[in-house]
């Protein structure tokens, strides 16, 4: 006998196109399980639910005046707090510097490491120049006008200006030169001046003298060793050549000598043969001195 075919749905009712919420009852008699299709409904119906609660809270809100005033008082209280942290950050500044203002900052550098200011300026400005630029300038003539426009800069302002940066090496020299010989007294001091043109035979000697020299002094000749270094590696120029322009720029004649040499030289010239030693002694310490890291 052939099977029955399967129930039809009443008439005008729709054919069922997916899987019931509910599977049919367990033939064990336990609770029924969802079906997939029907877990997923749900939680769309959940999350349906919770959007429209959002949107709806988000309406109330948006047309509560109250809502607006607690936002606009809570800007407001973060600007104020931000506002009074700066102030007071300025104002501690600004207390501290009351306390201790530049003039004093300097003077204490000074007193700790006392250094003639032009010759920082100059060597800092040199040792930033590219190193094509230095051909000729230890032993070409400059610019008289630029050299003495930017020497006459340097010392109105005290050494506590920047050089221009297209300063050619060769004007910075020659300022640096005329205000070297422009002291009263020279870097390596009257006092050593027969130690230093006795270095010829033994220049390695020179730093024996260091430590006799007055604090400032010092200090300027290790920013001048410093610079020279610097521009030796660059190869911007040799040992030689700087020392042999800084030999009559850092030490000239005691007045003494000079008048008894020649009345009419004011003591700012080092005779060639004096200037040998004192050259030799400046080479042996630039080729030898440690650039700090």
């Amino acid at each position: 006998m052939a099977d029955a075919p399967p129930p039809q749905p009443p008439a005008g009712e729709p054919v069922p196109l997916s899987e019931p919420d509910v599977a049919p009852p367990a033939a064990d008699g336990q609770q029924p399980k969802k079906s997939p299709i029907g877990f997923l409904r749900s939680a769309s119906a959940k999350i349906g639910a919770k959007v429209a609660e959002g949107v709806q809270k988000a309406k109330t809100n948006i047309s509560d005046e109250t809502f607006w005033q607690t936002k606009k008082e809570w800007v407001g209280s973060t600007y104020n707090k931000a506002r009074t942290g700066i102030s007071t950050s300025i104002q501690n500044i600004r207390s501290k510097l009351q306390k201790e203002n530049t003039t004093t900052l300097a003077e204490r550098e000074h007193k700790t490491r006392p250094v003639l200011r032009v010759v920082l300026i100059c060597c800092t400005a040199l040792v930033s120049r590219d190193p094509a630029t230095f051909q000729g300038a230890l032993t070409a003539q400059p610019d008289e006008e630029q050299a003495s426009y930017l020497l006459a800069h340097l010392l109105d302002s005290s050494g506590t200006v920047l050089i221009p940066g297209t300063t050619a090496p060769i004007v910075i020299f020659a300022a640096l030169k005329g205000y070297l010989q422009g002291l009263q007294d020279p870097v390596l001091t009257f006092d050593l001046y027969p130690l230093w043109i006795g270095l010829a035979a033994a220049p390695h000697q020179a730093v024996d003298l260091l430590p006799r020299l007055p604090k400032t002094s010092l200090h300027t000749l290790e920013v001048l060793l410093d610079m020279g270094a610097r521009l030796i590696a660059s190869e911007a120029c040799t040992a030689a050549e700087l020392a042999e322009f800084l030999a009559p720029v850092l030490l000239w004649q005691p007045p003494t000598l000079a008048a008894e040499a020649d009345k009419e030289v004011a003591g700012r010239v080092l005779p060639e043969s004096h200037a040998r030693g004192v050259s030799e002694g400046l080479k042996f310490m630039l080729e030898n001195f440690q650039i700090p890291v």
